[in-house]
């Protein structure tokens, strides 16, 4: 095992002797043959500087011994300048392809670790994965790019076991997005906008992968998406009323935190099976989880805390700037128009204060939403072009969609002519919660709010029912009787055999975990140039 030390092509650098308790000889490569000769359980030490040339990796470590590509200092950690403007980003129908620009192109490699590194200007992409196995990309700071992570595979060869952690990302600095100097539509490229495509992307984007992503303790702000996963409908097949996907499958997303988010935080493109949203911290998102045609399967969505205070964009300018905490299908009136099939797809314990509604003009084949506590701003908060608050609007309800243990504070709730959806709801809260005040940063992580929804006293002390949820092939998953309405940490619920071993893990690692991630946000500064 060797330490393998790259330094800018030019330009100034420390020398690692420096470092050394005993002076020696040391051979300083340029990055690309740096991580050329890096072998099983090698690290590739970056020097301090700016790197400008990007990096294809064909080189893999293996299970026991990885291969480490890091910063020599942490708190120096190297600029990887991708030197790319917008129009670089730009899709022109098409996502990031094996010839667009990535910084680091990691191609049929396994058993990677990325550490402690800063981009810029990586238009489309920082990092773009074809056909990588175990790769970890871990407390990396990121300005600008289409995409942070972008992946693919080719169909013998899957995409999986990818690790996002403790790493920030910032795609509009200037936040025009937000501020609304970028509309929507020009994001989108409409006929007719100007094309500002260089921004629809997201934190991870990918195709048809097989899945196997983690993505915990992020900070993301200021983007048009967060996490968008796209697959052909040929992997998504259906029998007997219950769907099967072949791609995108096992996706944990946990103890992140996304503010200012333009389009969508969590969306799956198509299909997804084995998806778990946990315990994440939601700022100021036009929608929260988009599911619009999107056949599901075992997706559960736990313990999270949603704050919507303020609309993107100007008001009385900008279409879409309602938005809403689930998007689902919104049918057209065309015949045989159906939503997608779906098994298994529960919200649960969750808390949202919100100035939108939590579903509007939107139907489902299957959903469970159980022990929600909801608050709605009142009317004309914050801007007085708003309109009255409901918590489901024009909703088009199945046999298959229904609210358990809601508390609301909507007057007249669940109504009258909906009630057969609605099980053991309550309605007409004063208050949902007790939120600190705070001023809007839109440049500290969730935007200075603390993340936290406190329960409101006003709310009543109300007990859950015990929810047992049939997994089949894998196991079942056990709520208790007992548990009060809103977020609460997955741990209390005591659940055994998820699938991730972090769920798996006791409140004591699960704490430390914590700690750990809150304590590097003293680290996190949006210093980059």
């Amino acid at each position: 095992m060797a330490t393998i030390f790259a330094a800018p092509v030019s330009g100034d650098y420390p020398d690692p002797e420096s470092k050394a308790e005993t002076k020696k000889l040391v051979w300083i490569d340029e990055l690309q043959t740096a991580v050329n000769r890096a072998q099983p359980g090698d690290e590739v030490l970056l020097l301090p500087g700016t790197y400008r040339e990007p990096v294809v990796i064909s080189v893999s470590g293996n299970d026991d011994n990885p291969i480490v590509i890091r910063a020599f200092e942490p708190d120096q950690p190297p600029l990887l300048d991708g030197g790319r403007s917008p129009k670089h980003g730009r899709h022109a129908g098409m996502e990031p392809l094996d010839g667009d620009f990535a910084f680091f192109k990691v191609i049929r490699a396994c058993n990677i670790i990325f550490k402690e590194l800063k981009f810029d200007r990586c238009w489309p992409s920082a990092f773009f994965l074809r056909s990588a196995q175990r790769v970890t990309i871990s407390k990396c700071h990121a300005l600008r790019g289409r995409f942070f992570v972008y992946s693919r595979q080719l169909d013998k060869v899957p995409t999986k076991d990818i690790l996002i952690e403790r790493c920030q990302w910032v795609q509009d600095p200037d936040f025009d997005m937000w501020e609304g100097r970028v509309t929507w539509e020009e994001v989108k490229a409409w006929p007719g906008y100007r094309d500002h495509s260089h921004l629809n992307g997201g934190f991870f984007g990918s195709y048809n992968i097989q899945g196997g992503l983690t993505v915990r303790d992020c900070d993301v702000s200021h983007a048009f998406n967060v996490i968008r996963m796209d697959i052909d409908e040929t992997y998504a097949t259906e029998s007997n009323g219950r769907p099967s996907i072949q791609r995108n499958r096992n996706v944990a997303i946990y103890r992140n935190r996304f503010a200012f988010i333009r389009d969508n935080a969590i969306e799956p493109e198509h299909g997804a099976q084995n998806w778990y949203a946990l315990e994440n911290r939601f700022y100021n998102n036009h929608a929260v989880y988009s599911t619009d045609q999107v056949a599901m399967r075992d997706v559960f969505i736990i313990g999270n805390r949603t704050l919507n205070d303020r609309r993107p964009g100007r008001p009385g300018y900008q279409e879409y700037q309602g938005g809403k905490i689930f998007k689902f299908f919104k049918p057209t009136g065309k015949k045989g128009e159906e939503p997608k099939a779906r098994f298994n797809f529960w919200s649960l314990f969750n808390s949202v204060q919100t100035r939108t509604s939590y579903v509007k003009k939107g139907t489902s084949t299957q959903w469970t939403d159980g022990y929600t506590l909801l608050g709605l701003f009142a009317e004309n908060y914050p801007e007085d072009v708003s309109k009255p608050r409901k918590a489901f609007k024009k909703v088009k309800w199945t046999d298959g969609m229904r609210v358990i243990g809601m508390a609301c504070t909507q007057k007249e709730f669940p109504p009258e002519d909906e009630k057969a959806h609605f099980e053991d709801c309550l309605g007409g809260l004063d208050k949902a919660f007790d939120i600190k005040p705070f001023t809007t940063v839109p440049y500290a992580p969730l935007g200075g709010w603390d993340g936290e929804l406190a329960v409101a006293d006003a709310v009543p002390e109300s007990a859950s029912k015990k929810i047992v949820i049939d997994r089949a092939a894998d196991c079942n998953l056990v709520f208790d009787a007992g548990f009060s309405v809103g977020a609460q940490d997955v741990a209390v619920f005591g659940l055994k055999d998820w699938p991730f071993e972090q769920m798996a893990a006791s409140k004591a690692v699960i704490d430390a975990e914590k700690a750990e991630a809150q304590a590097a946000d003293i680290e996190w500064k949006l210093h980059l140039v």
